[in-house]
C-alpha cells in the first residue's frame, strides 16, 4: 500500500501537471482566436504554435489521468499489474518451474516491487488461483453420487470391506483430481473450505462396514462364525479397490481406510512422493475430507477422535 509520503508526492505532482495544463490552455486561447479570425490567412507560425500547444496539452492531460488512477488505487499500478500477471502465469500449473521463478524475480526487480510486497501479492494470486481451480470443477462431479468399495486384507487372512456413498469427484478421471491437486498446492487454506463447501453434507458417508476372518485358525481363535461370509456377498462383484496391510486399525476403521485410499490416489494423480514438500499438503487435505466423512457417518467419539488425530502414513 502507498505510504503518506508517496501519496503526498503524487498529489503535489498532480497539482503541478494540472497547473501546466491550465497555463498551456491559457496560451492557446489567443492563438485560437487569431486562427478563427484570419482563417486560411493565419500566420504559419501561429498554426505551428497551436499544433505544438495542443500536443503538449494532450500529453500533460494523459499524465494527469494516470496520476489520478494511482491515487485512486492507492499504489503504483503499472508495476504491480505487470508483476501480478507474471505471478499468475508462473503459478498457474500449481508451482513455478525454475525458469518461471527466475522470470518472476527478474520482473520483480525490474518493476521495483519490494520483497515484502511481492510476497503479499504472491499470496493473493495463489489464493485466487486456488479458488478458481476448485470452482472450475464441474458441478456434476459433486451432484452425482457413486458407490465406492474398499477391501483391506492383512497377511493373516483378516478382511475388512467398506462401502461408501461419495460425490463422483473422488472417482472421476484423473485430470479432475489433478486440478484438485493444483488447488491444494496453490493454497491449502483456500482449497479445503472451497472444496468442502461443494460437498453435500448429507450425501457423503459410510453406508456399510464389515470385518471377517477367512483364516480357519484365526476364526477358531476369535470365535468367528462362518455365516460372516454372507455379509459380504453383496459386494463380491462390485468394483473393489484392494489393499494389503498389516494394520488392524486400518482394517477396522472405514474412515482411515478411505483416507489411505484418497491420499494414495491424489499422490499418484499428481506425481507426488512421500519425500516431496507437497506431501504434507496432501495429508492435510485428506485429513480434512476424512473428518467430514467421519462427521457425516456419525461414528462414535472414540473412532472420530482416532480419525482426526492420526495421519494416514
Amino acid at each position: 500500500m502507498m505510504n503518506d509520503a508517496d501519496k503526498q508526492e503524487l498529489e503535489t505532482e498532480l497539482e503541478h501537471k494540472q497547473a501546466l495544463v491550465r497555463a498551456l490552455k491559457a496560451r492557446r486561447r489567443p492563438l485560437e482566436l487569431q486562427a478563427v479570425r484570419k482563417g486560411i490567412n493565419v500566420d504559419p507560425e501561429v498554426a505551428v504554435d497551436l499544433e505544438e500547444l495542443t500536443h503538449q496539452i494532450q500529453a500533460f492531460e494523459g499524465e494527469v489521468n494516470e496520476l489520478r488512477i494511482q491515487l485512486a488505487e492507492g499504489d503504483i499500478p503499472l508495476a504491480e499489474v505487470e508483476y501480478r500477471a507474471a505471478l499468475a502465469a508462473a503459478w498457474e500449473p500449481g508451482r513455478p518451474t525454475v525458469a518461471g521463478a527466475a522470470n518472476l524475480e527478474w520482473v520483480r526487480v525490474r518493476s521495483g516491487i519490494k520483497p515484502e510486497r511481492a510476497e503479499e501479492m504472491e499470496r493473493e494470486v495463489r489464493a485466487t488461483l486456488a479458488e478458481e481451480a476448485i470452482k472450475s470443477l464441474r458441478s456434476t462431479l459433486f451432484n452425482i453420487l457413486s458407490y465406492h468399495n474398499l477391501q483391506h486384507e492383512d497377511y493373516d487372512g483378516e478382511i475388512a470391506r467398506h462401502r461408501y456413498i461419495i460425490p463422483s469427484i473422488f472417482d472421476a478421471p484423473s485430470e479432475f483430481r489433478t486440478d484438485l491437486g493444483r488447488a491444494i498446492r496453490l493454497d491449502i487454506s483456500v482449497a479445503i473450505p472451497s472444496f468442502l463447501a461443494r460437498i453435500d453434507s448429507d450425501r457423503f458417508r459410510v453406508i456399510f462396514s464389515n470385518r471377517i476372518v477367512v483364516n480357519p485358525q484365526l476364526a477358531e481363535l476369535l470365535g468367528t462364525d462362518d455365516d460372516t461370509d454372507d455379509t459380504i456377498d453383496d459386494m463380491r462383484y462390485e468394483n473393489i479397490t484392494v489393499f494389503f496391510e498389516h494394520e488392524p486399525a486400518l482394517l477396522a476403521n472405514p474412515i482411515k481406510a478411505f483416507a489411505r485410499w484418497l491420499r494414495d490416489t491424489l499422490m499418484l494423480d499428481n506425481n507426488i512422493e512421500v519425500e516431496d514438500p507437497d506431501y504434507s499438503l496432501i495429508v492435510t487435505f485428506v485429513k480434512a475430507v476424512a473428518g467430514r466423512l467421519a462427521t457425516n457417518s456419525e461414528l462414535s467419539s472414540e473412532e472420530d477422535e482416532a480419525t482426526t488425530t492420526s495421519t494416514p502414513e
